[in-house]
């Protein structure tokens, strides 16, 4: 095991989990540096709503990736070559999220305009969909098919560093709440238009036209992909909208101060899964030391979680003194909820991928998403709901996927289920 470390520290899997880091450091530094500063300028209630405007964003967002960043991997790694073949498949992605968009703009609008809550806000639910939509645009995912994390990196240091801090200077009171999102915007549209250009310099990518045939093809193929990122929203996302709704915008404010800080560990662990796990794995398929790498980032989570939660008792009043005490439950239990949550998604297309099982990663994401929405309709007729309670329905939910992963591959490797 010490050896495949060894060799993993210095090989371009070790670059791209460095890049990672740094790139998802940077990324949350912002937000951690932001969350105190929100609820002193705009109050806990109007951060709610912010949050509640991210979280719907989130979910078009999902749609309109329809999964192709794991389902292009596969192409883009073949085509690691050949700038035409790298270019068909850039062109057929945005040309099919560009149809994903247009499509589900009315729908969106819809929302906006006809529910009271929303429509109160309107001005930042509808920045919040050119938000999504310049996220969505990003070419990000073709750098972590590539192997290139590095570029990634780059792109967002620079951006949030220009892009965010003027927040810092013009938000000053809770009339302000609209402006963060406003920033959001900037910082997604100026890393998409720096994202494209440097893949015309470095790949030579061009924007083809647009090719109907080519893109329901391409949404054909990363349906089974888009099925399993859905549902998994359902459960990552769900929990700020249902209580916002529910229990009102400052629950909904409180909840997410306490995902935000679950967000900045989750974002070291689960990108290194999609962004360079998978494609890592889908190239070397040895999977003895696919199973050593599992192992270890397992092992190594569980000590950095426990290290998290006892550290936390010291620096959740530090940063937080106003909310500390209302955040402290629900931040430990987001840290056990990711304690199941990243040796699930190691078990999921990364190892049952390359065991040709991607429709059963499909089918336990399913499962977990009926686990989580069956026990929110418990919680909420018994009238028990909170953020704790909202946060142990997450916990069941991964809890079922991590068992029932880890059922399908002891039945593959026991050859009891044959896979196409």
């Amino acid at each position: 095991m010490v050896s495949i470390l060894r060799r993993t520290i210095g090989s371009r899997l070790g670059e791209n989990i460095i890049s990672q880091f740094i790139l998802t450091g940077f990324s949350h530094i912002a937000p951690f540096l932001l969350i105190p500063f929100f609820i002193s300028t705009i109050g806990i209630e109007k951060y709610g709503v912010l949050a509640l405007s991210i979280g719907l964003g989130a979910y078009f967002l999902c749609i309109f990736e329809w999964g192709f960043s794991i389902s292009n991997v596969k192409a883009i790694v073949e085509a690691r070559e050949n700038p035409d073949a790298i270019t068909q498949v850039v062109s057929g992605t945005f040309w099919a999220k560009s149809f994903l968009i247009t499509l589900l703009c009315p729908i969106y609008l819809l929302l906006v305009f006809y529910v009271p809550l929303l429509l109160t806000h309107k001005s930042l639910f509808i920045l919040g969909y050119f938000w999504v939509i310049g996220t969505t645009s990003n070419l990000s995912w073709l750098y972590r098919a590539m192997e290139d994390m590095k570029r990634v990196a780059q792109i967002t240091l620079v951006v949030k560093l220009f892009a965010l801090s003027p927040i810092f200077f013009v938000v000053r009171d809770e009339t302000d709440y609209v402006w963060p999102m406003v920033f959001y915007s900037l910082e997604a549209w100026s890393a998409t238009l720096l994202s494209w250009r440097i893949a015309y310099k470095r790949y030579g990518v061009r924007l083809l036209a647009p090719n109907l045939s080519l893109v329901f093809s391409m949404l054909k193929s990363s349906y089974p992909f888009f099925v399993s990122s859905i549902f998994a929203r359902i459960y990552q996302l769900s929990g700020v909208l249902i209580l916002g709704f529910s229990a009102g915008e400052a629950t909904a404010g409180l909840y997410n101060v306490a995902e935000k800080l679950y967000n900045a560990y989750a974002s070291f662990a689960l990108p290194l899964v999609s962004h360079v796990f998978y494609p890592y794995f889908s190239r070397i398929k040895e999977l003895k030391r696919i199973t050593t790498l599992i192992l270890s980032a397992v092992v190594l989570n569980t000590i950095l979680l426990v290290t998290i939660g006892g550290a936390s008792f010291v620096f959740l009043p530090m940063f937080f003194p106003d909310i500390a005490s209302s955040i402290q439950v629900p931040f430990l239990l987001f840290l056990l909820v990711l304690a199941i949550a990243v040796p699930s998604e190691l078990l999921g297309f990364p190892m049952l991928g390359i065991l040709g099982g991607n429709t059963l990663v499909i089918r336990t994401t399913i499962m977990a998403s009926l686990v989580y929405t069956l026990g929110l309709i418990c919680i909420y007729i018994l009238d028990v709901l909170s953020v704790p309670t909202a946060i142990l329905c997450l916990l069941l939910a991964n809890t079922a996927a991590l068992i029932g992963r880890w059922h399908y591959i002891v039945l593959i490797k026991k050859r009891k289920i044959i896979q196409e």
